[in-house]
């Protein structure tokens, strides 16, 4: 055999070694998704589904007149993975009476590009089977542990005792930690940052795509808008205003579905929010009274 194939063949062997050691290495990762699937799994008798980004995960995991609730909720989700999660869910046995969906005004309008988030949309593919970029090199991605995790190459350099706790801990009903920034800072960075006019008609779609399944399958609805902070509001797109007000008024027409938009609830006060766009835990009782 030539040197040179036996070169090529050396490397090719030494790649296909690497890669699978890789993957057998990470083969027991869990992505947030993931642990979230998997906590809801091990019970599946909650009535209640909560799914939104981080905003909606400050109510936690409440009674709703009786009924047991489960929160999908994670930092930074968008429609599309509200509709991937609330699909899978009902596609299973379960007992699900209520959802309630958080859209705040920019999720109308949510680039994934723009916030350099699109790595997130693999950590949904093992339990949803679906993308928000489907195209070939992020299927191959979204099928690989390691690449699921982000390459975190963390992971490999903890004990197993700290993995398995960490892979298994129901991230639920904990005090949420404030995030660093100002109110002002985070206004900007979700109404002009990462907002995208042009994906409007996309994610109104997915929107009402949740509520054509909700329907097919007999299950009651309803969307919030969380409060903010003032200094949010003040500091807040008003183009982006217009168009969820906008938006929430053609939905609660069209489809009759109940919307609660707390934005500038008079209800609310400072002492409601642990930072400029999340919810105290006084805050959330607050906003559960109103829409239970």
């Amino acid at each position: 055999m030539k040197p040179f194939f036996k070169v090529v063949l050396t490397t090719l062997s030494i790649l296909i070694i690497g890669v699978f050691t890789i993957e057998y290495l990470y083969k027991d990762y869990k992505t947030t998704i993931d642990k979230k699937f998997d906590a809801y799994n091990k019970q599946k008798s909650s009535q209640v589904i909560l799914i939104g980004n981080s905003h909606v995960g400050c109510l936690n995991e409440p009674e709703f007149n009786g009924k047991t609730s489960f929160n999908f909720s994670i930092g930074g989700q968008d429609i599309f993975h509200f509709y991937t999660i609330l699909k899978t869910v009902l596609e299973q046995e379960n007992n699900i009476e209520l959802v309630i969906i958080g859209v705040d005004y920019d999720l109308f309008g949510y680039d994934y590009k723009i916030a350099n988030t699109m790595w997130l949309d693999r950590t949904y593919y093992k339990k949803t089977k679906s993308l928000y970029d489907s195209s070939y090199s992020n299927k191959i991605m979204a099928t690989s542990a390691f690449f699921r995790s982000n390459r975190d190459f963390s992971y490999l350099f903890r004990s197993k005792e700290n993995i398995a706790d960490s892979q298994n801990i129901k991230e639920e009903n904990k005090m949420f930690t404030p995030i660093i920034g100002s109110a002002k800072d985070r206004a900007i960075e979700h109404s002009v940052h990462k907002f995208d006019v042009n994906l409007v008609n996309s994610n109104v779609s997915y929107l009402e795509k949740i509520i054509f399944l909700t329907l097919s399958k007999g299950v009651n609805i309803v969307l919030i808008n969380l409060p903010k902070h003032n200094n949010y509001y003040n500091n807040y797109n008003k183009e982006v205003i217009e168009i969820g007000e906008k938006e929430f008024e053609l939905i609660r027409n069209k489809y009759q579905v109940p919307v609660f938009d707390f934005w500038e609830s008079p209800v609310f006060n400072d002492t409601d929010f642990v930072d400029g766009d999340h919810l105290s835990e006084i805050g959330a009782k607050k906003v559960l009274s109103i829409i239970e």
